[in-house]
């Protein structure tokens, strides 16, 4: 089943990706199908997308979703492949105590809080820990163009994740 399949079908927690998010990822995550793989995706909305890694990989992910702020609604069990880590992407602190305790990343997906500062932070911290072969996303960076608060982006803006990478 393709990944816009599963979206479109999935009965669980809420979520919401862009459909030419996941022709994209379709393409490139097929290749991790069926094999032990750690998926990091930071932003857990509504939880769904967690959901959607875990049956998408078949049961052969260990799915880690990171989140600024705590959800009360969202139950995984304990013992299974999905877990959700609180912490803010923009604090180091956080990353050197979460990222030497799991597998090297394979997927990772940056779908937090979309403003650069945080995104660059993430990439420093977290690039290190990808496993070879693997893959780094940061969503919606299409935020460092946009020039009012809380973005201060621009095309051609120091400071902004577009201009870092």
């Amino acid at each position: 089943m393709t990944l816009i399949e599963l979206y479109d079908n999935h009965k669980g927690f809420a979520t919401g990706k862009f459909q030419h998010y996941l022709e994209i990822y379709d393409r490139y995550f097929v290749n991790f199908k069926n094999r032990p793989i750690t998926i990091v995706e930071v932003g857990v909305g509504g939880g769904g997308s967690l959901q959607v890694w875990e049956r998408y990989f078949n049961g052969h992910a260990k799915v880690y979703g990171i989140d600024a702020t705590e959800k009360e609604y969202l139950h995984f069990d304990p013992a299974g492949p999905v877990k959700i880590v609180y912490g803010n992407q923009k604090n180091r602190d956080f990353w050197c105590e979460f990222l030497p305790r799991i597998e090297p990343i394979d997927i990772f997906i940056d779908d937090g809080g979309h403003l650069s500062e945080e995104q660059i932070v993430t990439f420093e911290e977290v690039f290190p820990y990808i496993a070879n072969n693997g893959i780094y996303i940061c969503e919606d960076v299409q935020t460092s163009y946009i020039p009012k608060e809380p973005y201060n982006g621009g095309p051609g803006k120091a400071g902004t994740f577009i201009e870092y990478c």
